[in-house]
């Protein structure tokens, strides 16, 4: 916070405010860099590969 004050602009921002921002900003943090679009790419090319597969699940006991 420290740092913060240190620059323009910042001597007077409450802790309070600074701690807000950070929030924000870690909330976020996965969404950036392409990390939404990887993410959305990944889920599109497995919904591909398992295009025509058997789904799993419970067994109706007609094996």
């Amino acid at each position: 916070m420290v740092a913060v004050r240190m620059n323009k602009g910042g001597e007077s921002t409450t802790d309070h405010q600074i701690d807000r921002f950070i929030q924000k900003w870690l909330k976020g943090a996965t969404d950036r860099e392409g990390g939404r679009e990887r993410r959305r790419r990944i889920k599109v090319s497995e919904a591909i590969c398992n295009e025509g597969a058997v789904p799993s699940g419970p067994s109706n006991g007609d094996d």
